[in-house]
């Protein structure tokens, strides 16, 4: 090993701050010699190499729209820092991600590149690094990324020297430093309740409640949102917004990059507002008199004792705490599973929360598709 990796490596290992690595195949070198030097427990949490494009696809939770830029690497490097951060949860830890297009035994038309983002709590690093094509084979780069990578992991006092990174006239290498102190950062660390995006895109911190909302994955969003939107501000005679939890009750969190393509669909169209909160009953407790505006399953949810346990008092209570943060439902009807149309008025409602719920008739708003019917059709926004 390169004497001066394992002073590097070393110098990792004795800080303690563990990590999760990702590499698609380019700079996995780097695994190796993390792991041959003793200590590499205080540092490698998890490594792995989504080789494969559908092996990336499946690893990230969703397609970029490129493999080899610098925008995928950021997303594997948060990635990894969401999933340290599972295994890890008192400690302070990273993620690491790397794509890389390198020397291979057959001719390139594209440049030799890679990329490589570093992601901590509070900042995230890139590194875009652009190979002279042609001056070195596939061992000569690999190690002069694996060098990058080591220098822009390693932890040293501003007293020692960085690692020598030997570059010829025609390589480059670019880096990037990005603050993530910023509103979502704040909201995925839990520091704060909820977060605005104003219609033109700026992010607010704990912003005023909105007055109604419509609640949703918007994986997409699609043009049955925009109208059922558009129909409850007739409706309710209030501005309606979206609002997103970056929290699922049934599924892994959200990570930064797939919450960053999803409020991009709303910049120019409407405010959304951004929670930690699955569950209506706590979202009641951050946008206090607010209108939610749900369909009519779940409605139906809310007021089956099936979802707590067969205890009507548990759902009573919950439904409680709805009315005292004054919130109330405004409910769309949905197409059964039967085919039937099934609204407001299929629902068998306690006399006490009745006022708690509001309906849309058939003739105000209907809808047939689902964001999860679009996606299956290949649909995107």
């Amino acid at each position: 090993m390169n004497p001066d990796w394992r002073t590097v490596i070393e110098r990792l290992h004795a800080r303690q701050r563990p990590g999760v690595l990702a590499v698609t195949g380019g700079g996995a070198s780097l695994l190796s010699a993390l792991l041959t030097v003793p200590g590499a427990s205080r540092t490698v949490l998890e490594a792995v190499i989504p080789y494969a494009e559908s092996a990336l696809v499946d690893w990230l939770g969703f397609r970029p729209d490129s493999f080899c830029v610098a925008e995928t690497a950021r997303a594997m490097a948060d990635r990894a820092w969401e999933h340290a951060r599972r295994l890890a949860p008192d400690t302070e830890v990273f993620g690491l991600g790397c794509t890389a297009s390198l020397a291979t035994d057959r001719p390139k038309k594209g440049e030799h590149r890679a990329y490589v983002a570093l992601r901590t709590m509070t900042i995230r690093q890139t590194l875009t690094i652009r190979f002279e094509k042609g001056l070195r084979d596939r061992i000569g780069e690999e190690d002069l990324l694996v060098t990058a990578m080591l220098r822009l992991l390693d932890t040293r006092p501003d007293s020692v020297p960085p690692l020598p990174l030997l570059l010829s006239a025609g390589d480059s290498i670019d880096e990037t430093i990005s603050a993530l102190d910023d509103p979502l950062a704040q909201l995925l660390d839990g520091r704060i309740a909820r977060m605005m995006q104003t219609v033109d895109g700026q992010w607010l911190a704990m912003p005023d409640p909105p007055r109604a909302f419509l609640s949703g994955s918007f994986h997409p969003l699609h043009d049955g949102h925009r109208q059922l939107v558009e129909v409850a501000e007739q409706k309710l005679g209030l501005p309606v917004g979206y609002e997103l939890s970056i929290r699922n009750a049934d599924k892994p969190s959200l990570d930064r990059h797939v919450v960053e393509r999803r409020l991009r669909q709303f910049v120019w169209h409407r405010p959304i507002w951004l929670s930690r909160e699955p569950y209506f009953v706590d979202k009641s407790a951050i946008y206090p008199g607010a209108v939610m505006i749900v369909g009519v399953d779940t409605a139906a949810r809310l007021l089956d004792p099936k979802y707590t346990q067969g205890d009507l008092q548990q759902r009573d209570a919950a439904l409680q705490r709805v009315a005292d943060h004054q919130c109330r439902f405004l409910v769309a009807g949905r197409v059964a599973a039967d085919g039937r149309f099934q609204t407001l008025d299929s629902l068998a409602i306690p006399d006490e929360f009745r006022s708690l719920f509001l309906g849309l008739s058939e003739s105000e708003f209907r809808l047939d598709r689902s964001s999860t019917e679009i996606r299956n059709r290949g649909g995107t926004n």
